[in-house]
C-alpha cells in the first residue's frame, strides 16, 4: 500500500514538472517569435488560423478572403469574380491588404474595362500548397461561382500532406490536433529538428505538385472557370531566380510571367521582395500589372 501512494506520488510530480516545463516552453516560443521581425515569424504569430481535418488549417469562423467579408455566392451575371489561391505570398504577407495584387488587379481592371465589373478576392493561406490549395478550391471556393482562379503558390511546399480527397470530412476537429497546431513551442521544434534538416526537394515533389494543377484544372474545368498559375519566385544572393526543373514543365495553364516583368523593371530586387520569397508592396503591383497583361494576351474575361 505504501508503495503504491509512493508510485503515485511520483507520477503526480513528474507530470508537474512536465506541466510546468512545457508552459515554461510554451511562453519562451510565444516570446521568441514575438521579438523577431521576419516575415515567417510574423505569420506564425498570426492567431486568426485554426486546425481543420482535411486540409490542416484554415483562418477561423469561415472567414475566406483577407480584403473583405465573403460575398454573396450568387454573384451578379454582370460581374466577373476572379478568386486568387496561394500561400502567404497570395495573401500578402508583410503588406497591406490594399497593397495585394489582389486588390491592385481589381483596380486596373475596373479602371481599364468599360462598364464591366470585376471583383478580385484573396483567399491566400499562409503555407498552403497545391495539394491544399486544389481541396480548398473544391470544399469551399467552387461555391462563390469564380469566373478565374489564380494559383500562386510554392510549387515545392509539399511536405504537408492533408487527407487523402476522397475522405469524408470529419463532423468536428479532434482537441488534441487543435491544440498541438496552436502550439508555438510545437513549431518551434519542428521547425529546428525537422524543417532545417529536411532533404532537399526532388522530381516526386514537382510531379505530385503538377499532378494537383492538374486536377484544380480540371476541376475549373468542370465549372467553366478559368485558371491562370503565377510564377513562384525566389531571391537569393540578391538575385531573382526561377528554379530550373519548372522552366521545363508543360504547365497545366498560362503562365504569369513574372521574371522578365521585374528584371525588365530596374527595380532592385531588395526593393520587390521582403525576404527570399514574399513580395513587397511595390513587387504586388508589378504581378497585378503582369497578370492583367496575361488576361489580355489569353483573352481571359477580357473581350
Amino acid at each position: 500500500m505504501r508503495k503504491r501512494k509512493k508510485t503515485i506520488r511520483n507520477l503526480f510530480f513528474a507530470l508537474l514538472v512536465l506541466g510546468v516545463f512545457l508552459t515554461g516552453a510554451e511562453w519562451a516560443s510565444r516570446y521568441y517569435l514575438q521579438n523577431k521581425s521576419d516575415v515567417k515569424s510574423q505569420l506564425q504569430r498570426d492567431e486568426r488560423v485554426e486546425y481543420e481535418p482535411i486540409l490542416g488549417w484554415r483562418w477561423q469562423n469561415d472567414h475566406y478572403f483577407r480584403d473583405r467579408p465573403s460575398p454573396p455566392q450568387e454573384k451578379p451575371t454582370d460581374l466577373k469574380r476572379i478568386i486568387a489561391m496561394g500561400d502567404s505570398c497570395t495573401y500578402g504577407a508583410g503588406v497591406e491588404a490594399a497593397e495585394t495584387y489582389t486588390m491592385q488587379l481589381e483596380t486596373i481592371l475596373n479602371e481599364n474595362n468599360g462598364d464591366n465589373r470585376f471583383e478580385a478576392l484573396n483567399a491566400g493561406v499562409h503555407g498552403y500548397n497545391s495539394r491544399q490549395v486544389y481541396l480548398y478550391l473544391r470544399e469551399y471556393m467552387l461555391s462563390f461561382q469564380p469566373d478565374l482562379v489564380i494559383v500562386y503558390c510554392n510549387p515545392y511546399d509539399v511536405a504537408y500532406n492533408p487527407a487523402d480527397e476522397t475522405t469524408a470530412r470529419p463532423s468536428s476537429a479532434n482537441p488534441l490536433n487543435s491544440l498541438l497546431f496552436r502550439s508555438k513551442f510545437v513549431y518551434l521544434f519542428r521547425y529546428f529538428f525537422y524543417h532545417k534538416r529536411e532533404k532537399p526537394r526532388d522530381s516526386n515533389d514537382a510531379i505530385t505538385e503538377i499532378t494537383y494543377l492538374a486536377k484544380i484544372r480540371e476541376l475549373l474545368d468542370e465549372h467553366n472557370a478559368s485558371m491562370l498559375i503565377v510564377q513562384y519566385l525566389s531571391k537569393e544572393n540578391n538575385q531573382i531566380n526561377w528554379d530550373e526543373r519548372n522552366k521545363r514543365r508543360k504547365w497545366e495553364a498560362p503562365l504569369v510571367d513574372i521574371l522578365t516583368r521585374m528584371q525588365a523593371s530596374g527595380f532592385p530586387p531588395d526593393q520587390l521582395y521582403l525576404d527570399f520569397v514574399h513580395p513587397t508592396a511595390l513587387g504586388h503591383r508589378l504581378i497585378a500589372e503582369t497578370i492583367y497583361q496575361t488576361m489580355q494576351q489569353e483573352r481571359i474575361l477580357i473581350q
